[in-house]
């Protein structure tokens, strides 16, 4: 988002920055009530008289935002009036020592363990207009082609935890031995190794697509959720399959697979849901009515 929509100056202060590794930013969207439906946005920033910005709110499940050199925090927040009929939503830039702004707790998760996930409040933080990130009100646009790019990354993150399952359940399928014989002798097996093949192709397949057409700067809002569908339903079903092969073993957390597993989980739910995914791709084929297009702006999250 700082790319394709910083100021000089904003891109000035902070890319650099980014680059070298100094400081890594992070998005803060979700909220208590607001994911999937970012209709449900209650953090607001409300302009004051000398044209800065008061922000209220909080923030949860946020990933990255409190670590040691986290800084430059996008954050989505409300500027419309209570008034008005639909939500206008902006997009903020926060430092990590403005005055108001304190981190929450931090979540144990059952795997993703190198990513900090938090809860982030923001109680009357003033802001410039400077740090607006973007045009007034076109926040969830902006956000929508973030997610768009974000939703392909998950699809690769899919193909390669499907890789690492088929690698996992084929070797340990050729050594383990029952009843005499290895158990990639047995066809029950084989089938579960082959559909982790034939997911594997169709996944990455998608996932070149999406790449694709992202480069090819195209609308590429469908086929990065349909690359993100089946990357993440075959990584998942590829980790439930490879840990069965395991048996036992595989119920251990000292097995690969049982990591692999708990990691898989979360692509289903990350940058949009499985089922907000069905909705996205749906309403491209044309599945929704013209009394529903407001719907369109406002799920998109997970």
């Amino acid at each position: 988002m700082y790319v394709e929509l910083g100021s000089a100056e904003q891109k000035r202060e902070w890319l650099p920055r980014f680059a070298r590794g100094e400081i890594t930013p992070a998005f803060a969207l979700t909220e208590p009530g607001a994911g999937s439906d970012a209709g449900g946005l209650t953090t607001s920033a409300t302009r004051q008289e000398n044209g800065d910005w008061l922000i209220k709110g909080q923030k949860i499940l946020i990933s990255n935002a409190g670590t040691d050199i986290s800084n430059g925090l996008i954050v989505m927040a409300v500027t419309s009036s209570r008034e008005a009929k639909r939500k206008e939503i902006s997009c903020f830039i926060v430092r990590r020592d403005t005055p108001g702004y304190t981190l929450g707790q931090s979540f144990e998760k059952m795997a993703w363990h190198g990513m900090d996930n938090r809860e982030l409040v923001f109680d009357d933080v003033l802001v410039p207009d400077s740090a607006r990130l973007g045009p007034i009100g076109r926040g969830l646009s902006q956000a929508l082609a973030t997610l768009t790019m974000a939703r392909v990354g998950f699809a690769i993150l899919g193909v390669a935890l499907t890789r690492a399952c088929l690698e996992e359940s084929l070797s340990y399928a050729k050594t383990r031995k029952q009843f005499g014989r290895p158990i990639a002798d047995f066809q029950l097996i084989q089938a579960k190794l082959a559909d982790m093949a034939t997911g594997l192709e169709s996944a990455r397949g998608l996932a070149h697509k999406a790449i694709w057409t992202l480069e090819q700067k195209m609308d590429a809002n469908m086929i990065a959720s349909m690359a993100k569908l089946a990357g993440s339903r075959v990584a998942s079903r590829s980790a439930k399959d490879a840990l069965q092969i395991h048996g036992g073993l595989g119920f251990s957390t000292e097995a690969r697979v049982n990591r692999l597993f708990r990691e898989a989980q979360v692509l289903e739910i990350g940058d949009g849901t499985t089922e907000i995914q069905q909705l996205i791709i749906a309403r491209a084929l044309g599945c929704l009515s013209s009394t529903n297009l407001h719907a369109k702006d406002t799920m998109h999250a997970g």
